[in-house]
């Protein structure tokens, strides 16, 4: 709705810098010219607005031509700019010293948050094209933040979902006193994480920081159920002494119903964010509740399975 109504809600501004008096120069006129019109033809580009506009319109008023055309030479800029000196954007376009101009383009919405950063890349390359020493331009606005913010997201999550993944080992360890068990707890955890993944690799989900965060609560949610079946396992192996067949279809027994009850629990709540028109929020709900029902499937079968053939010492 913002991007219809206001032609792009997220704006990006360029400033572009040169020496004192510089926006004088014809030369670096037709580089801003020539700027704007690569970036109104970039996808989620809606509209941008400079200093160039401003001319353009000044010259199709003086000479009476129904298309305006930039200033030929310092002395005819300067004039233009007395014309326009009046009008209040002036100061938002231009510096007093004609050293600093500025670009406002405003972008509509793209469908993956991960565009943006590949857009400020393409931007940046054709802006060192353009605009070589001693002229330079400063990427800012809102884009730029999201940009940032983004990439910044992405990170942290990313070291937040090793760190977990150290820290539960480290607990599972602790708790179940059995490094193998340990090791084979963690698989239930991962084989989820990793199957989530190639799901949204196969529908074309992109990673953005509402999806990073499925790793780390998945990790943290699923990890209570390998918890419950792994320590009644212990007990009726190393306890009971019982076969290590006999002790999973015992731990299966008393730990299966309460597994299956809260997966289907967790997965049932975070299916309600499926009907949710924001669709970062639909994705992290839909993708979260895939992996959650992987991970009882991995508890209930794969970890049995695993078990049953390695057989591993308790």
């Amino acid at each position: 709705a913002l991007d219809r109504a206001l032609g792009g809600a997220v704006a990006c501004e360029l400033l572009v810098r040169a020496p004192e008096g510089g926006f004088k120069d014809p030369d670096l006129l037709r580089r801003v010219a020539a700027l704007q019109r690569w970036l109104e033809q970039q996808p989620h580009v809606s509209r941008v607005l400079s200093i160039v506009d401003w001319l353009e319109e000044i010259d199709r008023g003086v000479r009476g031509t129904p298309r305006g055309q930039l200033p030929t030479s310092r002395e005819l800029a300067a004039q233009y700019y007395l014309l326009f000196e009046g009008e209040d954007d002036f100061t938002q376009l231009l510096q007093d010293n004609y050293s600093v101009g500025r670009l406002t383009a405003r972008f509509r919405q793209p469908e993956g948050p991960g565009e943006w950063s590949v857009l400020l890349a393409r931007i940046d390359a054709r802006l060192a094209q353009l605009f070589p020493p001693p002229l330079s331009v400063q990427t800012t606005g809102f884009l730029k933040l999201v940009s940032q913010m983004e990439e910044y997201l992405l990170q942290s999550q990313l070291h937040s979902f090793l760190l977990a993944f150290i820290v539960v080992s480290l607990m599972m360890l602790v708790l179940l006193r059995s490094l193998r068990l340990a090791l084979f707890a963690m698989i239930p955890n991962l084989v989820p994480i990793l199957l989530g993944v190639a799901f949204m690799v196969a529908v074309g989900i992109t990673l953005n920081p509402g999806t990073m965060m499925i790793a780390s609560i998945a990790l943290g949610l699923v990890v209570d159920d390998s918890v419950h079946f792994l320590y009644r396992l212990r007990v009726h192996a190393k306890r009971e002494a019982l076969p290590l067949p006999t002790a999973i279809e015992r731990a299966m027994v008393e730990a299966g119903r309460p597994i299956i009850v809260t997966s289907l629990v967790l997965a049932g709540t975070f299916s309600i964010w499926v009907g949710a028109s924001v669709v970062p929020s639909m994705q992290f709900g839909v993708i979260s509740a895939l992996v959650i029902l992987l991970a009882l499937l991995a508890d209930l079968v794969l970890l049995t399975a695993a078990l049953t053939v390695v057989r591993p010492r308790i």
